[in-house]
Formats: C-alpha cells, sequence, structure tokens
C-alpha cells in the first residue's frame, strides 16, 4: 500500500523532501560534531589550565 502510494506520489514532491530531510540531517551531524569538538576543547582548556 505504501509502495503504491509512494511510486502514484509525484517525483518532485519525493526529490524535495529528500532535499529537506537531508539538510535535516546534516544540520543534526554538524551540530552533534560541532558539540563533541566544542566539549573536547573544553575539557582539553581545563586540564592545561589545572
Amino acid at each position: 500500500m505504501l509502495i503504491l502510494q509512494t511510486l502514484g506520489r509525484p517525483l518532485q514532491f519525493s526529490v524535495v523532501l529528500d532535499c529537506i530531510w537531508c539538510i535535516f540531517l546534516c544540520m543534526q551531524i554538524s551540530a552533534w560534531v560541532s558539540s563533541l569538538l566544542g566539549l573536547r576543547v573544553s575539557v582539553r582548556l581545563e586540564s592545561w589550565h589545572a
């Protein structure tokens, strides 16, 4: 049923959805990486000061 609905859907619409999903994923990944890097930098600075 889902497959039929997806096939019946216009191609451009699904492409737009894919683009939005990719942008969302990229934003999530970049936020995660930046938070990880920020944690590492803060830990490094704290250990350096101590």
